[in-house]
Parts: C-alpha cells; sequence; structure tokens
C-alpha cells in the first residue's frame, strides 16, 4: 500500500510503456524459441516444421487482442465479475472431470477439447482467484469477526476452485494460485502465523493426496534423488530422465550458446523441449546470455507490476495488480525451478515462452489488466521534498 505519510501528486497518465514494451518483447522472443525447439518434432511427427510455431502465432494475436481490450476496460468493473468468472471457471474445471469434454495428455485431465485446440481452464482459474481475493480483501469487516475468521473467510470460495484443479489432478497450478493468494493477504497486513499454521494444518491432507495419487509419490521420491544429485559431483544417474536431459542442455550452452537452431537434446532427448522445458532449449541454443536477456525481460515487467501496485490508489486495484505481478513472478520461479532441477515437476509453463495457448492469451490478459490499472496510478511525494 503507498506510505501513508506521502502527499498525492496527480496528473494525467498514460499506459506503463515500460510494461508494454516488456510483454511484447516477450512474446517475440517466445515465438522465436517455440520455432526454434519444435521445428524438428514437429516435421518428424506431423510433417510440418511450422506446426507449433503457427498455432502459437494465433494464440500471441489472441492474447494481444485480449490485452487490449483488457488495458481499455476500467479494472474496477472486475469487482462486479467476481462471483460469475468464478462460477464460469468452476463450471469449466467441473467439465475437465467429465469423460468425453476432456483430454487427457501426461496422465491428466487439464484440457477441454475444442476441435483442433484445447483450452486449460486452471490457467483462468488463476486470474479469477485472485480477482476474487482482491475484492474480498475491500469488504468491510463483519462486527465481532476475528481476524482468523476473516482470513479463512478470503480463502473458503478459492479453495473450491482449487479443489478441483487437484482431482485433475494439477497439484503445481493450485499451490501456485494458493501461494499467491495466501501472499496478497500477507501484504494486506495478515500476520505471517496464520499461513504458517494454514501450511502445517494441510501436511495430513498433503500426504493424503499422495496416497490417492500414486504419481505425486513417485515425483516426490525423484525430487529427493535430485536434492541428491546437488552433493554428489555430477552423478546424473541420482535424476529423473527429463530433468537430468534438462540439466544437460542447460550447461552444454555455456556463455552464448551453439547457436538458434542447433540445439541437439531438442531432438528427441529433452521431452517437452518446446513447452514446459523451453528454457532448457534456450539456454543450450542461447547460452547464458541468452537466459540473461530473458530475466531482464522477466525483471522489467515484474518491477513495473509491482510499482503499478505500489502507486495506483485504489484498494482494489493494488490488490488485484499485486496478485497478478505475483501469479506470473512464482510461475516464472517454480518453471525455473524444475528446469534446473531444484523442484519437482509441476507441468507450471514459462509465461510467454512456452508452446500453450492458454497460459499465453490470460497472461497477456493479466497484462492488459495491469496496463490498464497503471493509467490510475498516481506520484507520491515525500512532502519535505515537495514535488518533482
Amino acid at each position: 500500500m503507498p506510505p501513508k505519510h506521502a502527499n498525492i501528486h496527480r496528473g494525467a497518465r498514460q499506459m506503463d510503456v515500460a510494461l508494454l514494451a516488456a510483454a511484447l518483447l516477450l512474446v517475440v522472443y517466445g515465438l522465436v524459441m517455440v520455432l526454434s525447439s519444435s521445428a524438428f518434432w514437429a516435421e518428424k511427427r506431423v510433417d510440418d516444421a511450422f506446426y507449433f510455431f503457427s498455432r502459437q502465432c494465433v494464440f500471441a494475436g489472441l492474447g494481444l487482442i485480449a490485452m487490449g481490450i483488457a488495458s481499455r476496460f476500467h479494472f474496477s468493473n472486475y469487482r462486479k465479475l467476481v462471483y460469475p468468472l468464478l462460477v464460469f471457471t468452476a463450471l469449466l474445471l467441473s467439465l475437465v472431470l467429465v469423460p468425453g469434454f476432456s483430454d487427457r495428455t501426461l496422465g491428466a485431465k487439464r484440457w477441454l477439447a475444442l476441435g483442433p485446440f484445447h483450452l486449460q481452464p486452471s490457467e483462468l482459474a488463476k486470474f479469477a482467484v485472485i480477482n476474487y481475493v482482491a475484492y474480498s480483501l475491500t469488504k468491510p469487516k463483519a462486527q465481532g469477526e476475528g481476524f482468523m475468521i476473516e482470513y479463512f473467510r478470503h480463502l473458503m470460495i478459492p479453495l473450491v476452485v482449487l479443489t478441483l484443479i487437484v482431482v485433475e489432478p494439477d497439484f503445481g497450478t493450485a499451490f501456485l494460485i494458493l501461494f499467491a493468494a495466501m501472499l496478497t493477504l500477507v501484504v494486506a497486513g495478515s500476520p505471517l502465523r496464520y499461513p504458517m499454521a494454514m501450511g502445517a494444518a494441510a501436511v495430513p491432507f498433503l500426504a493424503l493426496l499422495l496416497a490417492v495419487f500414486p504419481h505425486g509419490m513417485m515425483r516426490l521420491r525423484n525430487f529427493v534423488d535430485q536434492i541428491k544429485f546437488i552433493g554428489s559431483e555430477g552423478d546424473y544417474s541420482l535424476l529423473c530422465y527429463q530433468v537430468r536431459e534438462s540439466v544437460i542442455s542447460l550447461g552444454s550452452g555455456r556463455l552464448w550458446g551453439m547457436g538458434l537452431g542447433d540445439g541437439t537434446l531438442k531432438m528427441f532427448f529433452l521431452p517437452q523441449a518446446h513447452s514446459d522445458f523451453i528454457l532448457a532449449t534456450l539456454g543450450q541454443e542461447l547460452g547464458f546470455a541468452g537466459v540473461a536477456a530473458l530475466f531482464v525481460l522477466f525483471g522489467l515487467l515484474l518491477a513495473r507490476g509491482y510499482q503499478i501496485a505500489y502507486r495506483v490508489p485504489d484498494t482494489f486495484g493494488c490488490y488485484l495488480a499485486f496478485g497478478i505481478t505475483t501469479i506470473l513472478m512464482l510461475q516464472i520461479l517454480i518453471n525455473v525451478g524444475v528446469v534446473l532441477g531444484v523442484l519437482p515437476p509441476k507441468g507450471i509453463a514459462l509465461p510467454f515462452i512456452s508452446y500453450g495457448g492458454s497460459s499465453l492469451v490470460v497472461a497477456l490478459f493479466m497484462v492488459g489488466i495491469l496496463l490498464n490499472i497503471s493509467r490510475h496510478t498516481v506520484n507520491f511525494v515525500n512532502p519535505k521534498r515537495g514535488a518533482p
């Protein structure tokens, strides 16, 4: 929230150009890497080297349209859409679980089959939950209601949506959304002991999930082996195949990489080289320099997002901007952690870069909301220094 001692310096605002530039450059970066990482596999699989690239271009176009519309749609209107959006999201998540509507991929039902395209409702759930939490935080506190009760009031409805995601199963996305929601509550003034208590209470529930979904236990065992790898002087046999190929691919790029399009591990060695593990392909082809350039763009986008949250005087806009930016930040950190082998595989895409329509469209839509909020920010001036 803005500092209480600061004065507000109002003025006409344009949308945040730096945020827009970072988002557009990330989309271009992602399209280039999707083409480079998928061309060989696409030609072998469907006899069309541009198959994934052309589809990603369509997704990028839809995402840019969504971003443009969202940048013109006043953010305060999302207050009125809180419950319709939650109901719509829950309906889509429920349809995923109905035979005939969903498409099972890699052992999970996460996508709705819509002809040649697939929709992943959990991507929409990211915004729906954050929008609800921002709205809930602005509602007046009931008389006599303790903070602990109020804390869970903000999370009870989102937990229904997250349960539907867990059943798919998709533990990674459910954790990401819940963690972003709890961080938003902490920023709103919640004591840290409440999310810590909630985490401790969730341990038995997590144990039950591991028992019900055997693949979760398998991933946990693989993760324990990955931790052993860190101190094993390069014993790659401790890593599961996918992570092993990812680590090798990243390391082989060195400083400048092998050259765009010249990566070798994407040729059937590295699974999901154009989606969840596209960073490994990027590291091999463009090296540390290419990865560093990517993270400069990510850093700029996140810095502008948090600055917008700080500068908007509207409380709902503040929490909404913070939650959206945090969702993107956590998604980046989790994907990078998986690629580096320090987190178990989660099935979470790298925003703007990985192949995937739902992820790209929703990410650009949320950037559009940030751009709209940036139009309504103000300057906070230290009264001792005066206006700039």
